[in-house]
């Protein structure tokens, strides 16, 4: 039923104008894409959430161990992701390397 499922509550600095910038946001970012909606300064997010947390001390230091576990889970991701692309690449040289010695040795 409705009544049981599970809502998520929203943050207390979250109104209409959050709900159309998320929508917004998606549409320029892409799903999901929420760090770039977050940082856009042409969405209501970034505005919103440097308020809430300047008039909250327990917000505020919340939010800055949010933000260096963020930057260093990032930082992870994208070392990550590099690896994998030069990884990628290798086998491919490797791949097309093999392929036109194979090529060479049969004509």
């Amino acid at each position: 039923s409705l009544e049981s499922s599970y809502h998520p509550k929203c943050p207390p600095w979250w109104d209409r104008s959050c709900d159309l910038g998320l929508v917004i946001g998606t549409f320029f970012h892409g799903l999901g894409n929420y760090e770039a909606m977050r940082n856009d300064e042409n969405l209501p997010f970034a505005n919103k959430i440097k308020s809430y947390v300047m008039c909250n001390s327990a917000e505020a230091e919340s939010y800055r161990r949010f933000e260096l576990a963020a930057d260093a889970t990032k930082h992870v991701f994208d070392t990550a992701l590099v690896t994998m692309k030069r990884k990628f690449q290798e086998q491919t040289h490797a791949a097309v390397a093999a392929v036109f010695a194979a090529t060479r040795k049969s004509g």
